[in-house]
């Protein structure tokens, strides 16, 4: 982009060349990419010419009077936009913006994360001044070990205040305000709106506050004015009524209706709102950031309480990326201490061990995320975190159905094979949605029935009364006290469980879970890493050759394989054509197939699959024809008509 003064008193011209997509340009104000007009024409931060990521152009804010645009005055923070070479008019100045070929529009997502990167540095120089003003003050501790007082969490609160009032890019009490600053003031405000959906859908939500760091008490605002919590109430609720979010629908909807629609319902409704409360906004939210970095695991709290978001993952401390609605982006917020810092806050409070002799560790959050950390000398460039979330509401089989990952026919197969007591092995690559599966599932088990879940990471979410959850644990600070799956699985046995739902299959445990299989513990579920049914047995012959430390022949793995298993359940995702979203298209989770397996026969030794229901690309799940081998059982017990399981009436 270039910016082309020209001064009609001078009669000379001046161009400015801008780097491509570099967003926003300020007129008036000194800077590395700003174009400087004399003091006594213009005055500080006098007009800014941004991208909000619309795809229609540029726009200009004036933020001072005296702008002129074809011949009309503009008023203090009116938005306008901007043509090719359309003069803008300060006093004898005259001004007008040219495109290049290669100015790049930026995305809405790029733009919000630009954002995000300058809100963070902003975040980092605040943070940094507190600190040496604490630092001076021998009143105050700022010991990891130390938890905060309710005067000395004022106090900060206080603090912030004043050391934000002196940033250039926040606006004093007496100074128009920033974009940076609406920034905050709309990230303060999407995170409440986003927490009130959830409120209204689960009971789970309000203990929140108490599966933070601290049980939550630094978190809750301490400077808080009441009139103007009162007008942000209004605020959320006017907001929720013009987003026509329905707190008795569907919670995911309500959050993806959110996060795509916020920016343009919440750029209408600020107009409506006092500067003083934007203010009190923007400020609230700095010190909900500035307070996460001192006494939670910094940026990532507020990633962490947004429930759209199913994956963190961070590869150093300026690059934070995440997955929503099944696509990676960059979060655009940044550490402002090291990430090994927030990484040892995690594995202390699980009293786990992270150093140069353990590099690697798997640890919980007290909201059940599953963390993974990984330092030198296994990585190479430094400290690498990965978080996965699970949804505050997990998938039922009808919202499954709806979503067209299951076809209403494959669904009554499925639930009157999980009521025959079938042992069910779902199948698919990572982020397929087993895990989402295999928890719905477990809504057809009946509820006189005592469940025993096996898991690496407690993961499932089972609504029924009668579970017991087993859970892993690894070695100590000492190296001792670990307990794997393998012996989960075992100690399961002596549990009288009426069903054993396993996690995951990875290693030996497979052994012991078809073993149990075999044993009379039918109706047994668990998941596996694997492509297509083909792949799930030469998985399975694989760990259970490394379990029986290769004692057993491949003929009693095959046959003892295909005795356990009644049906494994394939999952992947497909794509398809969406353009709302900012790839072009969007990534569906869907089962592509239903199999049943037949036992491994003595002549040929060798384990085959019946395709009962199967996904052509781009199509519906569709049932082939074939009939399972214990239709006639099904049929006889009431519970499944012929019919159905064909799609006649499906």
């Amino acid at each position: 982009m270039r910016i082309q003064v020209t001064d009609s008193i001078k009669n000379s011209t001046i161009a400015f060349a801008m780097p491509s997509g570099k967003n926003p340009v300020s007129l008036g104000k000194a800077g590395t990419n700003d174009v400087v007009l004399p003091t006594n024409v213009v005055s500080d931060s006098a007009g800014l010419i941004f991208n909000d990521g619309s795809g229609e152009g540029w726009k200009f804010r004036p933020l001072c009077s005296g702008w002129m645009l074809s011949n009309e005055l503009l008023q203090i923070n009116q938005v306008v936009w901007l043509k090719q070479h359309q003069p803008m008019q300060i006093g004898h100045f005259s001004l007008a913006i040219s495109l290049e070929p290669t100015d790049a529009i930026l995305t809405l997502n790029q733009r919000r994360s630009q954002l995000e990167s300058d809100c963070g540095s902003i975040i980092a120089d605040l943070h940094g001044q507190l600190v040496s003003i604490l630092h001076e003050d021998e009143s105050y501790s700022t010991g990891d070990d130390v938890k905060p007082t309710e005067d000395a969490i004022l106090r900060v609160e206080q603090l912030i205040a004043v050391v934000a009032e002196g940033h250039p890019r926040l606006p004093a009490p007496a100074r128009p305000m920033t974009e940076w600053a609406s920034q905050f003031a709309a990230q303060f405000i999407q995170s409440r709106l986003l927490h009130l959906v959830v409120a209204q859908n689960t009971a789970q939500s309000e203990q929140d506050d108490e599966n933070r760091l601290y049980g939550g008490q630094w978190s809750r605002l301490r400077s808080v004015d009441r009139d103007k919590e009162r007008l942000i109430e209004q605020t959320l609720r006017q907001l929720l009524i013009t987003l026509k979010v329905d707190p008795r629908g569907d919670l995911s909807e309500q959050i993806q209706k959110i996060e795509t629609e916020f920016t343009a319902r919440w750029t209408e409704a600020v107009e409506r709102i006092p500067l003083d409360t934007i203010r009190y906004l923007y400020l609230a939210e700095i010190r909900r950031q500035i307070k996460d970095i001192m006494y939670g695991l910094g940026p990532l709290e507020g990633l962490l309480e947004d429930p759209s978001i199913s994956e963190i993952m961070v590869n150093d401390a300026n690059n934070i990326y995440i997955e929503k609605n099944g696509e990676i982006e960059n979060s655009g917020r940044r550490f402002v201490k090291d990430v090994m810092f927030v990484i040892n806050r995690i594995v202390d409070r699980v009293q786990r061990n992270i150093n140069i002799s353990e590099p690697m560790v798997d640890a919980r959050l007290p909201d059940g995320s599953r963390v993974n950390a990984v330092i030198k000398p296994v990585t190479v460039g430094g400290p690498c975190l990965t978080i996965r979330r699970f949804p505050v509401n997990p998938l039922t089989i009808a919202e499954l159905v709806r979503r067209g990952a299951l076809s209403e026919a494959a669904k009554d197969f499925l639930k009157a094979a999980v009521e025959h007591r079938c042992n069910i092995l779902v199948a698919g690559g990572t982020a397929t949605g087993k895990t989402t599966l295999l928890n719905a599932l477990s809504e057809f088990i009946p509820d006189k029935e005592r469940i025993l879940t096996v898991e690496d990471t407690a993961e499932l979410r089972l609504t029924k009364s009668h579970v017991v959850s087993l859970e892993a644990r690894q070695k100590n600070l000492a190296g001792k006290g670990e307990i794997d799956i393998r012996m989960l699985v075992r100690n399961a046995l002596r549990m009288r469980p009426s069903r054993i739902i396993v996690g995951e299959c990875r290693g030996g445990e497979a052994l012991d879970m078809l073993q149990a299989m075999n044993t009379g513990h039918d109706g047994s579920m668990t998941t596996i890493h694997a492509n297509n049914p083909t792949d799930v047995f030469s998985r399975l012959e694989v760990m259970v050759q490394q379990a029986s430390q290769s004692s057993l022949p491949i003929e009693s793995i095959r046959q003892q394989i295909g005795s356990a298993l009644d049906l494994i359940v394939q999952l992947r995702v497909e794509e398809y054509p969406n353009p709302d979203r900012p790839t072009g298209y969007e990534r569906r989770r869907v089962v592509s197939e239903i199999s049943e397996v037949l036992a491994a026969s003595a002549e040929f030794n060798d384990i085959h699959v019946r395709p009962l229901f199967f996904r052509p690309p781009g199509r519906t799940l569709q049932p082939t024809g074939y009939l399972p081998t214990f239709i006639d059982e099904l049929v006889n017990n009431g519970l499944l008509q012929i019919d159905k399981l064909l799609g006649v009436n499906a």
